[in-house]
């Protein structure tokens, strides 16, 4: 009976994973707590940077509107691991009275996509955090986190699939493509004003947060007329002559309640529209 006993312990030894050490401790700033979090997702590995804000405080978007603090991750100091492109959740727009931010208040974080170099070494994700916390003044916060990722080891206690939800659910809240269901249409300009055409199924409460270029002035989105299926809105624009509005794309993101799109779209002459009667030509994404 020892030695069954014996043989039982060793077996769950052999075929029962390590647990993995899956987040860094939270660092508390100002307002604000953060802390990594590595897990995999539908075969893909992930870092995320996890954030959870003071009740009426908030961050910004990677455009923070027409006042904020651009954020800033760096994850060079990392071993053993190539990091990708920075992944950020769809923002939501909050009237501060001045002209507005995209931004999020609670909780959020940043993610990336990441590979390891050779699988069977340790790795270590570092990331070095840049970001402006706001309430009625802002105050710039910098964490610097570290996460130990040891080879070979799998997500499977209660806390793991925790962790696992989170990074998911900052993944599932990026902004979709545009489709049929949701869209930027139509985007054209009179020289005074943009004029945005979102249609859809179901529509609610569409909400367009225009991207402007480097040298554009783009005012607060006004609806003009909408029902469950299109929704017109205008613009206040303007641009200086050597960088037209007409005949660029403009970036959006859209948002309608708990979905939202990121879309380009051309704008085109507001004159020309009765005569080409064509929706206007986008660039998903």
């Amino acid at each position: 009976m020892r030695m069954i006993v014996i043989l039982m312990v060793l077996c769950c030894l052999v075929f029962v994973p390590a647990q993995a050490v899956t987040t860094s401790p939270w660092q508390s700033k100002d307002n604000v707590r953060a802390r990594l979090i590595a897990a995999r997702v539908d075969g893909a590995t992930y870092a995320a940077v996890q954030f959870e804000l003071a009740p009426g405080w908030h961050t910004y978007w990677r455009y923070p509107g027409a006042s904020g603090v651009v954020p800033e991750i760096d994850f060079s100091g990392s071993r053993n691991i190539r990091t990708g492109k920075l992944i950020f959740p769809a923002p939501y727009f909050f009237d501060d009275g001045v002209g507005g931010f995209y931004g999020y208040k609670t909780k959020t974080g940043f993610l990336t996509r990441y590979t390891t170099v050779r699988t069977r070494k340790p790795s270590t994700v570092k990331a070095t955090v840049f970001i402006g916390v706001c309430r009625e003044i802002c105050v710039p916060v910098k964490f610097k986190l570290s996460l130990k990722i040891p080879p070979g080891v799998s997500q499977n206690s209660s806390a793991d699939l925790l962790l696992l939800k989170d990074v998911t659910a900052l993944l599932q809240a990026q902004p979709a493509r545009p489709s049929d269901a949701f869209r930027g249409s139509t985007l054209t300009y009179d020289g005074d004003r943009l004029q945005l055409v979102v249609t859809g199924k179901n529509l609610l409460n569409p909400r367009p947060m225009p991207v402007p270029g480097r040298y554009d002035v783009i005012g607060a989105p006004r609806i003009v007329a909408g029902d469950r299926n299109a929704f017109i809105f205008e613009i206040p624009a303007w641009a200086p002559l050597d960088h037209p509005l007409i005949g660029r794309k403009l970036g959006f993101i859209i948002r309608d309640g708990n979905r939202a799109i990121e879309q380009k779209i051309k704008v085109t002459d507001h004159r020309l529209l009765s005569q080409e009667n064509s929706v206007g030509e986008t660039d998903d994404h």
